[in-house]
């Protein structure tokens, strides 16, 4: 016999046992799985990254290419000043007609040419631009200084334009400097146009080359030519931009231009959908690209969809079916060894239950002989036939006696659980009226529960119910639960029993106000040799196997027995018993 908080800890210690290696294949399983996930997330930032530094790349190819090809239509511009003495306004309009601007150089807003003058040269200019057509111009908006560059031509015509003073703007002025003193192409910064000065308004900038008096000043520094003057072409930003990056454009990728640093001021485009990509979980990428004499910072935000969607869920798939698998592997690990415990225990316990049956029945048979004598000659002796006895005489075999029954009682019961597992029982059902069959058991254990000052009370129908039941295996099942429940009840309490019908079974329900059973230790109840432990266990006696007889029992009449215990407020038992028996 043994009590259930032992098996619990035996139990608890094995099954920590199989999680040894249970989880050191999980953490094996999920180092690798971690390592697959790093690897495949390496390969979709690399991935990434290259998309984006391809996107980046040719875009700044891009805008280089189409500024270059502007860059040449302003040299050749320059080469016809140089190879003439003086261009006229008409032989300007005719050559930059031959480059078919609107067609061939989409972007560019015109092309122009500015004079060089000092302050003693502006009356001249003045007479020829209203010589040229334009009797109402003047130099404006400046007369400042003694450096001038005043605007004589520009296709497409525009008269306001004609006169004006590029060195009156800053940034112009900046740029002229640069082209000056370079002998190169230049970039202004961002210029804001107005009508006054060209036939379009808005944000833009301007690209400025330098045209030197003849070739031979070519050959001279930048310091030391003969200055003559500057073709020019300007541009609108949004327009440049978006004819230059039209076959760069994409759904998955934003870009901002600033002239310079990334302030609202300095903002020079914008594409449609920078706004709908500026959040959280863009990619944001920053790249300066210098262009003649001129810095441009590129901010581009990349939708996280800049990657194929199989690319980008390959990380996440890596990492989520890794750990599936490891879960997998180690719970099958896991139950691979719970499984192999439990066939290893079952064996070793059918083992030890075989030769225990076979000691606990030849151990039986052996003590049930002498105690039978001893129930014999005991018996003998109370009725006188070896004489009177004293009363002294006759408590102590009275006593005897009792003692003599409860052995052969338990020896009886284990002789029953042997033939029970050696399936050596065999039941004969009979046609049996339950209410007389309740009502002597009552009876007959009644006198027992007055000794504890307990009582039995009984409920039934008037009606009788009979059912085909084997009469000494139901009553041996029935009395093991009510001598079950008086064994563990107060003194003073009651032992309901209840019978009910329906039209397939009875059911008897066996109530006590006792101990109680925890929820964890009702599975248990019904095992050989076990004792739950509580206060009256340690009180009375009992072999352990009283309940487990009468589950026996009452399965082989193929019924069932439910449970329903509150610790410390009492126990009901039901036994449910079909009407009709059902053979094999």
């Amino acid at each position: 016999m043994y009590f259930i908080n032992t098996r619990k800890k035996l139990t608890s210690n094995t099954f920590l046992l199989h999680l040894l290696p249970a989880g050191a294949v999980l953490i094996t399983m999920l180092g690798l799985t971690l390592l697959s996930w790093r690897n495949a997330d390496q390969a979709y930032n690399a991935e990434r990254q290259s998309s984006i530094s391809s996107t980046v790349s040719e875009t700044k190819s891009s805008i280089t290419d189409r500024l270059e090809s502007y860059r040449l239509v302003l040299l050749g511009a320059s080469g016809l000043f140089v190879s003439s003495d003086e261009v006229t306004r008409s032989e300007w309009e005719k050559f930059i007609k031959s480059f078919d601007i609107q067609r061939n150089y989409p972007g560019v807003q015109g092309l122009g040419f500015m004079r060089s003058a000092t302050r003693a040269e502006l009356p001249d200019l003045i007479r020829q631009i209203h010589a040229d057509g334009f009797p109402d111009s003047k130099i404006h908006p400046s007369l400042e200084g003694n450096e001038f560059a005043i605007t004589m031509y520009f296709v497409p015509e525009h008269a306001p334009g004609i006169g004006y003073n590029m060195l009156s703007h800053p940034s112009r002025r900046s740029a002229l400097k640069s082209a000056k003193e370079t002998g190169k192409a230049t970039i202004s910064d961002k210029v804001l146009y107005t009508k006054t000065e060209m036939p379009f308004s808005g944000v833009g900038f301007s690209m400025y080359s330098p045209v030197n008096r003849n070739s031979a000043e070519q050959k001279r520094s930048p310091a030391d030519r003969d200055l003559q003057g500057y073709v020019f072409a300007p541009f609108l930003a949004n327009e440049f931009f978006n004819t230059a990056l039209e076959h760069n454009s994409s759904a998955n990728h934003g870009l901002r231009i600033y002239d310079g640093t990334a302030e609202a001021g300095n903002l020079l485009f914008e594409t449609d959908n920078f706004a709908s990509l500026n959040d959280e979980r863009s990619i944001r990428h920053i790249e300066t690209i210098k262009l003649f004499g001129q810095e441009w910072m590129l901010d581009f935000r990349f939708s996280p969809n800049i990657i194929a969607e199989t690319t980008r869920d390959r990380p996440l798939g890596a990492l989520v079916a890794g750990t599936m698998l490891s879960v997998l592997l180690s719970g099958f690990v896991l139950t691979l060894l719970i499984a192999r415990t439990r066939v290893l225990a079952h064996n070793k316990q059918t083992e030890v239950q075989s030769a225990k049956d076979e000691l606990l029945s030849l151990a039986s048979h052996q003590l049930r002989t002498p105690a039978t004598s001893v129930k014999q000659y005991v018996g003998m002796v109370l009725e006188g036939f070896a004489g009177k006895l004293s009363p002294q005489q006759k408590a102590l075999l009275d006593k005897a006696y009792e003692s003599n029954e409860r052995q052969l009682h338990i020896i009886n019961e284990i002789l029953y659980v042997a033939k029970i597992d050696a399936k050596g029982i065999v039941l004969t059902p009979r046609r049996l009226d339950i209410n007389t069959l309740l009502r002597e058991l009552t009876q007959e254990l009644s006198v027992t529960a007055k000794k504890s000052r307990q009582k039995i009370r009984l409920q039934m129908p008037l009606k009788h119910i009979y059912i085909e039941a084997d009469e000494h295996g139901l009553r041996m099942a029935l009395e093991n639960l009510i001598s079950n429940a008086l064994k563990y009840s107060y003194e003073g309490t009651t032992v309901n029993i209840k019978l009910t019908s329906t039209k397939d079974d009875v059911r008897i329900l066996v109530r006590d106000r006792g101990v109680g059973i925890d929820a964890d230790d009702i599975p248990l109840l019904f095992q050989r040799f076990s004792r739950i432990p509580n206060e009256l266990s340690r009180q009375t006696s009992g072999s352990g196997i009283g309940l487990y007889l009468s589950q026996q029992l009452v399965e082989m009449h193929h019924g069932k027995i439910d449970v329903l215990s509150v610790k410390d407020k009492g126990t009901t038992f039901t036994v449910i018993i079909p009407k009709v028996f059902k053979s094999e």
